[in-house]
């Protein structure tokens, strides 16, 4: 694992700012970027910071707890996102410490923290936490250490999280699988998806399941993956805009959590609408 990474200290204005996606009210980000440099995450688009090298670098928000109690104070208790753009539990977590202490914070209030992570860190924090008021989901893509290490470099192998997942949920968390994104002919077959699924139902928990986001340059960084593994990424991008394709997905994933009663459902939308990329280069 190579954990390399630039480290700057920034200000920031707010620590918890609206959120959009579903069942958040607020986003927590203590960091800016993330060391395990997902080939597929769609975060710098999503930050507009298309120009750094996505992997290299974490910005640490050193005022994060100053805003963050101001932020408490003055807003309606909601359902927290830890975290939406980063990972919380990203290594410089490990020596920093800043998740662990916004948690403590928010601990003391009526405040919910919906935790999403790829690191079993998280289980270092587990004592401070109340499973009345956190839930736990871990992103896990595949079971496959080899596949993993070529998707997400920097991130705990699999058997790792699925360990940490396992710990949560016998200490009474909630806890959940983030199952994505799929990408076709990478990790889209049964045996993916049943693995998945059978982790889910050991641990009293859903899957949320996801296309893979092509937004601006997603492509172009996972293009040389994709030839590792054999593939076209034409002939990828071409599944990706295949409507029947999904379905096809989704009757699967429906059929295999169905056999085993796991609550199975759409990160965000019901029935994933095509995308519109038709070329490999940033857009």
């Amino acid at each position: 694992m190579d954990n390399r990474v630039l480290v700057t200290w920034v200000k920031c204005r707010r620590a918890l700012t609206r959120s959009g996606l579903p069942g958040l009210d607020y986003a927590l980000n203590p960091y800016i970027g993330c060391q395990h440099g997902c080939r597929y995450c769609y975060a710098p688009s999503t930050l507009r910071i298309w120009s750094r090298n996505w992997g290299s670098f974490v910005d640490v928000k050193e005022n994060l707890l100053e805003a963050l109690e101001a932020d408490l104070e003055k807003l309606q208790p909601g359902v927290i996102g830890l975290a939406t753009v980063t990972d919380p539990y990203q290594p410089v977590e490990r020596r920093l410490l800043l998740t662990r202490s916004c948690l403590e914070r928010i601990s003391e209030t009526r405040f919910h923290v919906s935790i999403q992570t790829k690191s079993d860190l998280v289980v270092r924090d587990l004592p401070l936490m109340d499973p009345e008021s956190v839930d736990i989901g871990f992103t896990i893509t595949t079971m496959n250490d080899q596949l993993a290490g070529l998707l997400e470099p920097n991130a705990p192998r699999p058997g790792a999280r699925a360990e940490g997942l396992m710990k949560a949920f016998e200490k009474g968390f909630k806890t959940w699988v983030f199952y994505g994104p799929i990408i076709p002919m990478v990790n889209d077959d049964r045996e993916t998806m049943l693995e998945i699924i059978n982790l889910a139902e050991k641990a009293g928990g859903e899957v949320l399941y996801d296309r893979l986001n092509v937004k601006r340059g997603v492509l172009d960084r996972m293009r040389r993956t994709l030839l590792k593994l054999g593939l076209n990424p034409t002939k990828v991008l071409i599944k990706l805009n295949d409507e029947a394709y999904w379905r096809n997905v989704k009757a699967s994933l429906e059929e295999l959590a169905g056999e085993r009663e796991v609550a199975l459902k759409p990160a965000f939308k019901l029935e994933p609408k095509p995308i519109r990329q038709t070329v490999l280069e940033s857009f």
